[in-house]
């Protein structure tokens, strides 16, 4: 039995390594064309957001708003690819920096419109009161305009008269973007003003409320008289008592009220001046 060893010639070997570099470069030249292709195409001035439409801006100054708005996408990435692009522009990022940067949005519904353009509808917050900080590390109190949810907006100054609802309170601070107060607590001073005012003919222009007393809920009326509601009390009910005492007891007699008690449902304690 014989064996046989063959030998490959060199040849074979250079064109292998040939066919492998050539295989190489086409490839690579066709990633580098695909990246060149793809910068072109972000970079095309019909493919950048310029056009921006704005619905819904009352008070904010709208050419503010469009500022932030360009602002959130000017400049570049790796000074190559422009952040305007409509493929980079992001539609989430724009809403979460308008509802930042200015508290009076209570939201920012923000579009994309291929190939240029964006809308972007504001909400603004509506007006309810002014509340007031008094804690007592604080010479002067620190005052802002909130919405019925009790989010500070905006900056006010401490309002003097009783032309507008204004919060007082020890509890909790006054920054601007921020509830002041929680929810539940809100609502039950919405309920107060506004069933005092349909039901009992009583305006409401202010509230006190103290950390020293959390159950208690303190109302004054624009007559100068104090209301006083417990925090865990039907409200309607309350306010429903009281006009009955006003009705029966006291009559044409309010301007003379210094306060009543209405913690104790049916059971009502008032004093005069």
């Amino acid at each position: 039995m014989r064996s046989r060893i063959v030998y490959h010639g060199a040849s074979a070997s250079k064109k292998s390594k040939k066919v492998l570099w050539v295989l190489s470069a086409l490839i690579g030249g066709a990633v580098v064309l695909a990246c060149v292709g793809i910068v072109y195409v972000i970079r095309l001035p019909a493919l950048q957001v310029h056009r921006i439409a704005m619905t819904g801006i009352e008070t904010l100054e709208e050419s503010a708003v469009h500022t932030r708005i360009t602002e959130s996408f000017t400049g570049s990435y790796a000074w190559v690819l422009p952040r305007s692009s409509f493929f980079f522009v992001s539609s989430a990022g724009v809403k979460a920096d308008l509802e930042r940067e200015f508290p009076r949005i209570r939201e920012a519904r923000v579009e994309k419109q291929f190939p240029d353009a964006m809308s972007v509808a504001i909400s603004e917050r509506p007006f309810w009161g002014v509340f007031c900080s008094t804690e007592q590390s604080s010479t002067t109190p620190v005052c802002a305009y909130i919405d019925p949810s009790g989010v500070a907006y905006a900056r006010a100054p401490e309002p003097e008269g009783r032309l507008i609802i204004v919060v007082r309170s020890d509890r909790g601070d006054a920054a601007l973007g921020n509830a002041v107060m929680d929810a539940g607590l809100m609502d039950q001073m919405r309920e107060i003003a506004t069933g005092l005012e349909e039901k009992a003919e009583t305006p409401v222009s202010g509230f006190m409320i103290s950390s020293r007393v959390p159950g208690e809920i303190r109302a004054i009326a624009a007559e100068g008289f104090a209301l006083i509601f417990a925090r865990d009390s039907n409200i309607g009910e309350s306010i429903s008592v009281f006009r009955q005492v006003l009705e029966r007891e006291i009559k044409d007699r309010r301007n003379m009220l210094e306060y009543v008690d209405l913690r104790l449902g049916n059971k009502v304690f008032y004093k005069m001046r």
